[in-house]
Order: structure tokens, then C-alpha cells, then sequence
């Protein structure tokens, strides 16, 4: 048998070897590890989740937590806990203190014109979507003002109107 041969052969079996690999989904991931539970009150925003699930704030950070490892938003690991990419990303109060998410942050631009050379107005947001979510409703309610007062008043055609999911209320 030739060697070419060999190699096509560890070649078509390599599809199934990765199909085999078990995969860990993005969400699940741990973010940070190692975290002491006094300590995650300031990496995470425990209120804005319960205040989106319109549900009574804990007065206690261990019913926090334990509502957070029930959802499966972080890990206990002993004594200490891992944050998930998707308790991050949604509640973080700073991306830039996890490594891997730095670069998830919000950033909205608005430009002048249809060119993308001259910036009118820019939005960077470091927490996480979930806490950011009103903050950037603002932002893109100041771009739509100012898309009304730059738009010709003799178009009549143009209508505006916000939108506001049923769930942000």
C-alpha cells in the first residue's frame, strides 16, 4: 500500500474524528473562574435580571447567587464560582473584565450621509446587552431626532416610529 494511499485514508476519517469531539456551546463556557461569591455582585448585575423578569430583588446576594446556579448563568466550583459567557455578556457590569468578551461590546455609529467617512454621533457601551438595553434605546432615539430634524419637511412619505419590544416595558 502506498503512502498516499494511508494518508486519504486518515484523511476521510478525520470528518468523524471531529464530528466526535464534544463540543461545549459558547453560553456555557466559563467567562471568568475563580470568583470569591462577595466578589460577584460587582462583576454581575443581579438586579437587572430580576427586574427584567419583573420578579422581587433578593435582599440577600446568596439568593442571587443561587437563583444565577439555577439558571445555569454561573458555576459553583468549591467554594468559589465561574461566571458563563451568556451571565456575562447580558449582566456584566464591565465586558472589559472578561478577557475573551472585551471585543462583544456594544459600539453604535451613526454617520453623516450614506458614506461611512464622517461620524455624526458614536455609542460605546462596556456592560452587558441586558443592562446596556435602555441606554441604547436612548442613543438610537437620539439618532432618530436627529434624523427627523435633518430630513426634507417636503417629503411627506417618511414616516418615524419606535419601536418598543412588548417585553421592555
Amino acid at each position: 500500500m502506498s503512502s498516499s494511499m494511508m494518508s486519504d485514508s486518515k484523511l476521510n476519517t478525520l470528518p468523524d474524528q471531529i464530528m466526535a469531539l464534544p463540543k461545549e456551546k459558547f453560553e456555557t463556557k466559563i467567562a471568568l473562574s475563580g470568583i470569591e461569591p462577595k466578589l460577584l455582585n460587582g462583576l454581575l448585575s443581579f438586579e437587572t435580571y430580576f427586574e427584567l423578569l419583573k420578579l422581587p430583588i433578593p435582599t440577600k446576594l446568596d439568593n442571587m447567587i443561587e437563583r444565577f446556579e439555577e439558571e445555569n448563568l454561573i458555576k459553583r466550583r468549591g467554594t468559589r464560582f465561574g461566571i458563563t459567557n451568556l451571565a456575562a455578556i447580558l449582566f456584566a457590569k464591565d465586558l472589559a473584565q472578561y478577557e475573551d468578551l472585551t471585543r462583544k461590546s456594544i459600539r453604535l455609529i451613526a454617520y453623516d450621509g450614506k458614506d461611512r467617512i464622517t461620524t455624526k454621533k458614536e455609542y460605546e457601551e462596556r456592560r452587558g446587552y441586558a443592562v446596556a438595553f435602555s441606554p441604547i434605546l436612548r442613543f438610537l432615539d437620539t439618532i432618530k431626532a436627529d434624523l427627523i430634524k435633518d430630513s426634507n419637511p417636503s417629503n411627506k412619505s417618511r414616516k418615524h416610529a419606535r419601536y418598543i419590544p412588548f417585553w421592555a416595558n
